[in-house]
């Protein structure tokens, strides 16, 4: 049973992307800098919530999205 749709992804996605400032990085190049990396999200989430954005703007455009970034 698929439930939600396009909004909901978009919503779901950009909380996602804002929980990943939260986190410590163990991998990949903010992995170098260690706690000083924490307070910023982590880049390719946003760029997934992006996407997630754009695909409910253009499937519902009535509905009132915040823009991710």
């Amino acid at each position: 049973m698929v439930t939600g749709g396009p909004v909901e992804a978009a919503n779901a996605a950009r909380a996602g992307a804002d929980r990943t400032a939260l986190l410590r990085a163990r991998m990949g190049r903010a992995s170098y800098v260690g706690d000083r990396a924490k307070g910023a999200p982590d880049p390719g989430a946003v760029g997934i919530a992006l996407f997630f954005w754009a695909a409910a703007a253009v499937a519902s455009p009535e509905a009132d999205l915040p823009a991710p970034v």
